[in-house]
């Protein structure tokens, strides 16, 4: 085993009037990154400074992003860019130039090795760590429908990253534990049960709390309903049973 990957996340930037593709590569990354608090390096107990993140970016005109501007948004890790013909180029209706829309992956990866017991095997006294804080964000327009909100967050949350690691390192997914705390301003309008089915995989625990947030249309007499996830991955990791390679 060497380089390993561990975490992707995605994320979409756009240049809505100036056409600037490398802005909108730049919003692409941070959309990805601020939906994800990444944890693996304290989590395997490696420097985040061994981070090998791998930037792969798609826009209608490549050779107009410059790559070097985009890697001073990384605040540790070793990134490295790659851009190539995607995205999605919008005409204006009047004809003066087009929406530039961005979209990006981030490949998170270590070059790393087993070196204790297997990774499959679970030993008492392990201890839990945190891989991911997954975020999102959910609404219902018209229904004022919490539950429905509050899944749409979930799914918000979930499909801004994929935890490849468990493949990577063959750890069985039902080895994690998955808290999710759910924020909207009737708590107890949330049906928890339908909330948890829209977990995957892990053995899901929802807490539901007094947040998110109400807007009110009196003139039309609605309330749009917006929900707030949190999704934290938790997993038993040694310390001792992993180790990065020898440069």
């Amino acid at each position: 085993m060497s380089r390993t990957r561990m975490v992707t996340q995605f994320g979409m930037g756009t240049s809505i009037r100036s056409q600037n593709y490398t802005e909108a590569a730049a919003r692409g990354i941070r959309d990805a990154l601020w939906h994800n608090s990444l944890n693996v390096a304290d989590a395997f107990g490696f420097p985040k400074e061994a981070m090998l993140i791998e930037v792969e970016i798609g826009v209608q005109q490549p050779d107009k992003v410059d790559s070097d501007a985009l890697l001073g948004i990384f605040p540790y890790g070793q990134p490295s860019v790659k851009v190539v013909k995607g995205g999605l180029d919008v005409a204006k209706p009047d004809g003066s130039g087009v929406s530039v829309i961005a979209n990006v992956a981030l490949i998170v990866s270590f070059d790393m090795l087993a070196s204790g017991t297997p990774p499959s095997v679970r030993r008492s006294g392990m201890s839990e760590q945190r891989i991911i804080l997954e975020m999102g964000t959910g609404n219902d327009l018209y229904g004022e429908d919490y539950t429905k909100a509050a899944c749409r967050a979930v799914q918000d949350a979930l499909h801004h990253s994929s935890i490849v690691l468990f493949q990577s390192l063959g750890i069985d997914h039902r080895q994690m534990r998955v808290e999710v705390t759910i924020g909207v301003q009737t708590p107890e309008a949330v049906d928890v049960d339908a909330v948890t089915r829209e977990l995957p995989r892990g053995r899901a625990e929802v807490t539901v709390v007094h947040g998110g947030l109400n807007v009110h249309d009196e003139a039309n007499g609605q309330t749009h309903v917006i929900a707030s996830a949190a999704i934290a991955a938790m997993l038993e990791i040694e310390h001792d049973d992993w180790q990065l390679c020898s440069p």
